[in-house]
């Protein structure tokens, strides 16, 4: 693997995590939400997707999906509408969970798994975006193997601290007023990706 082409996928990718989107909003709603432990659990089944995603990145099943249309059409609308609902959802009942038993976990795991899954940007971002650090002068699979498997750490350690960060303001929020706000953001935040998605922001 060339050191130089190296040193700019990871200054790559740490942009490319950090950009706001579904995944990370979820993860850092549930930490303020529902606590750290929860957020982990999100963020297992968000990574669980990511890793399947990098897979058939490396295998060039990717660029087959790409070239059917309807189906990624198809993709783009269920993630938005799903983005759209659970940010209404949130909205809806911000501040308002009081008495409310907590999700269990197996369904904060499907939420981020879906909240991964669905977000068809993945399936035009990864295929156009590893290939560009791959030494052509080495064979390309054992390079693409390490990259994906640099990527879904990365993103796995990111949005860990994300989720801790995102923690810490949990206190700041116990208040019914507080709480109310921060599902409203969150609602929201969620709201507008499911639009942006819709209109290929």
């Amino acid at each position: 693997m060339n050191a130089e082409l190296f040193a700019a996928f990871l200054v790559a990718a740490t942009v490319l995590i950090a950009s706001p989107g579904p995944v990370n909003v979820t993860v850092m709603a549930h930490a303020v939400q529902l606590g750290w432990r929860a957020a982990m659990v999100t963020n297992a089944g968000a990574c669980l997707s990511l890793a399947v995603q990098l897979m058939l990145t490396v295998i060039g099943v990717n660029a087959v999906l790409m070239l059917h249309g309807p189906a990624f059409d198809l993709l783009r609308w269920l993630g938005a509408a799903y983005l759209a609902y659970l940010g209404i959802e949130q909205w809806r009942a911000a501040g308002n969970s009081d008495g409310k038993p907590p999700p269990s976990t197996a369904s904060l795991f499907w939420q981020g798994l879906l909240v991964s899954s669905t977000n068809p940007k993945s399936l035009l971002v990864f295929p156009a975006y590893f290939p560009q650090f791959v030494d052509p002068a080495a064979p390309a699979s054992p390079q693409l193997v390490l990259l994906t498997l640099t990527f879904g750490l990365m993103s796995a350690l990111a949005f860990a601290g994300m989720a801790a960060l995102a923690h810490r303001l949990q206190p700041h929020f116990s208040v019914r007023r507080r709480a109310r706000l921060r599902d409203r953001i969150f609602g929201g935040a969620l709201v507008l990706m499911a639009v942006g998605m819709v209109v290929g922001l």
